[in-house]
């Protein structure tokens, strides 16, 4: 190639180089210019977030969106702003009673934690219980933070029959809230022109749901809370199964006498059936929803559940037709084919509780908790303590929602 050749051929990788110089530019122009668009549109995006969620707050919505179902409802009482909060919801998922920043970890991890400390198999978890200095120490213990009490909360809710049957719940900003009931739904007549409109009685009264704890206490050794890879988990599921079969309990029968909340059966003005012996079939059951229907409950609702001991789920699930010889299970009526019968061990064999369920209020303060000890046990026998409490009170808010078939053998 001789020298005009090459000159040539320099120039001509000159141009190309420039060209592909030029292109280049060009892409990066073009690059900040895309870079500039995502950044105004991540700046909507952020406000219209924001937009959202303030927008949530106020109109009492979940995250589903503006518009979505929101299972719940906001109340003014004394005290502040009140939630009643739907058994399909979660306390956890109503926005004013989120916590500002959701925790990195589950509820069950940091558990196990807090409780074992830097022997805890599970790095992530304790590295940030150890940030938040939440470990506990050789002779101290730890409280259950509050970004964690409302998922504590839902953990009972969703272990309790009463949950399943539909009880709402209604977290409570105070010891004590007053709310309305209903003692006797008003008449109805036609009106005559220019006659007298005779007032009926009350309907309405007070009642006061006054928190009461209830405590549940355990231990474990801290070798099995090291080597369990899931401690957290189990400790969490026997506290909360122990707790709400109580809870039930109370919800159902309890004598209303303090410290114990008044149940259903102890609520003036329920309905009931009684000295029904031994049960042949599903009758007495029936006639229950009949009353119900009466004081014109919801048909569709109660014939939804019905709430017993295990000695009566047997007895009505053994039932056999009643023809000689014939073993065959006894076909349940038609209006409760459907019914789902909810067992809770806790409670006296004896009574079948019906009603529309959604009428049972339960208030829980929020700042139930687990506090987790290292006490005297700790130091002789390496045993942790795991104490656990919920304050709740009952309020059946339309006693006449309920039927109790009482005296069953």
């Amino acid at each position: 190639m001789n020298v005009d050749e090459e000159a040539a051929r320099v120039i001509e990788i000159g141009d190309a180089f420039r060209s592909t110089t030029s292109r280049l530019d060009e892409t990066v122009r073009a690059h900040n210019s895309v870079a500039k668009a995502i950044g105004v549109h991540e700046t909507r995006l952020n406000d219209l977030q924001s937009r959202v969620e303030l927008t949530e707050a106020h109109a009492d919505l979940p995250r589903g969106g503006i518009g979505a179902p929101s299972g719940f409802k906001r109340v003014e009482t004394a005290n502040g702003p009140a939630f009643v909060v739907d058994s399909q919801v979660r306390l956890a998922d109503v926005p004013a009673l989120r916590p500002k920043k959701a925790p990195e970890i589950s509820l069950e991890r940091w558990l196990a934690a807090v409780a074992v400390g830097e022997r805890c198999g599970d790095r992530e978890a304790v590295a940030y219980a150890r940030e938040q200095k939440q470990l506990t120490s050789a002779t101290s213990g730890v409280l259950l933070p509050v970004e964690y009490q409302a998922q504590w909360i839902d953990l009972l809710r969703a272990r309790m029959v009463l949950n399943t049957a539909g009880c709402r719940t209604v977290p409570m900003n105070a010891k004590s809230e007053v709310w309305a009931a209903v003692t006797a739904d008003p008449t109805a007549s036609w009106h005559t022109e220019a006659a007298t409109v005779n007032a009926a009685n009350p309907t309405f009264a007070s009642r006061t749901l006054y928190a009461q704890t209830i405590v549940t206490r355990c231990q474990s050794s801290m070798e099995l809370a090291a080597d369990s890879p899931d401690f957290g988990a189990q400790l969490a599921t026997v506290m909360t199964r122990a707790m709400a079969a109580e809870i039930d309990r109370v919800g159902l029968e309890g004598t209303g006498t303090a410290p114990m909340p008044r149940g259903i059966k102890n609520t003036t003005g329920r309905l009931t059936i009684g000295t029904i012996g031994t049960p042949t079939d599903y009758s007495k059951v029936v006639a229950g929803i009949g009353q119900l229907l009466t004081n014109n409950a919801d048909l569709a609702q109660v014939t939804k559940f019905a709430v017993m001991a295990p000695a009566q789920w047997t007895e009505l699930e053994n039932l056999p037709t009643g023809l000689t010889g014939d073993k065959t299970q006894l076909r349940r009526p038609n209006s409760i084919a459907n019914m789902q019968f909810l067992v809770t061990s806790n409670v006296t064999a004896g009574t079948i509780y019906l009603g529309d369920f959604r009428d049972l209020v339960m208030g829980a303060r929020l700042e139930s908790a687990v506090e987790i000890l290292k006490l005297g046990t700790y130091a002789t026998n390496l045993l942790i303590e795991f104490i656990g409490y919920i304050r709740v009170d009952f309020l059946a808010q339309r006693p006449a929602s309920f039927c109790t078939l009482e005296g069953i053998t």
